[in-house]
């Protein structure tokens, strides 16, 4: 396990703990940018990601190329990324590492930090049931 933030150790690296600040089977089409982020993402995700797991509300996602060609999707709302030798692949790692982040700030909800993180990350992720 590496630790990837002050006291938050991750079985992976493909997602980090950072200071709070301010599906995967279907994509929305992007509208255009009303503000000055730079972050631009591009698509949304939204519904049934995997089983027993829903985006109820559209999370903005990025997907690019890294300088080896592969396919990258991550998000600037919880710092969470998946990548693959294809679009799907990314998407589906991006899934599996976001339900995994998920499943550790439940697993740490005691620390202030990770409870604040998780009711965030329930805004837009349910665990629904199989």
């Amino acid at each position: 396990m590496s630790t990837v933030a002050p006291g938050y150790a991750t079985a992976n690296a493909r997602f980090m703990m950072p200071p709070l600040t301010v599906g995967a089977r279907r994509s929305v089409p992007l509208p255009k940018p009303q503000s000055t982020s730079s972050f631009v993402p591009s698509m949304y995700l939204w519904g049934n990601i995997a089983p027993g797991w829903k985006i109820v509300q559209l999370l903005p996602v990025r997907l690019e190329r890294d300088s080896d060609g592969c396919h990258v999707m991550s998000d600037d709302l919880f710092a969470v990324y998946g990548e693959g030798h294809t679009r799907v692949e990314a998407q589906q790692d991006y899934v599996v590492a976001l339900i995994d982040y998920y499943q550790l700030l439940e697993a740490r909800a005691d620390a202030p930090f990770a409870k604040a993180q998780l009711r965030r990350l329930q805004v837009y992720l349910h665990c629904v049931g199989e």
